[in-house]
């Protein structure tokens, strides 16, 4: 009973998962952000017939990418069509009340989706001992 109350929250909520899209023909990459409830359906949405997936991303996942040529962790705090994904440092804590107090200086890193696949962003996995399992940056 308790993983229904759970999904049922998940999907009121209306989670989001972020996906940049490839290449179109004209050469452009297009950010398609969709809801938990249709990443999970059998139903692909392209936007392009020969549009492949290039990266998939969930809120409150963990990713890695270089900035200022040093790979950091960071943790998808949300995600949005037009202004990208919105990144805070995998050790901030409590990082969405800070990036609201005007006091405090910590902001979020916001990154758009070109810049993103030229940091070489992939999805890393973190374990409950704190190991990460990164796959490297795609080749």
């Amino acid at each position: 009973m308790r993983k229904l109350i759970v999904l049922a929250n998940t999907l009121l909520k209306e989670d989001r998962v972020w996906t940049p899209t490839p290449p179109l023909p004209d050469g452009k990459i297009r950010p398609h952000v969709v809801t938990t409830f249709a990443a999970h359906s059998n139903v692909e949405d392209k936007p392009h017939p020969a549009a492949k997936r290039l990266l998939r991303v969930f809120k409150r996942d963990m990713v890695a990418l270089e900035r200022n040529g040093v790979t950091g962790i960071w943790y998808v705090q949300s995600m949005h069509v037009k202004n990208g994904l919105f990144l805070a440092p995998h050790n901030e804590a409590n990082a969405d009340a800070r990036a609201r107090d005007k006091a405090d200086p910590f902001r979020f890193w916001q990154i758009g989706a070109g810049p993103m696949l030229k940091a070489g962003i992939r999805r890393v996995h973190v374990d409950e001992m704190g190991r990460v399992r990164d796959p490297g940056p795609p080749s």
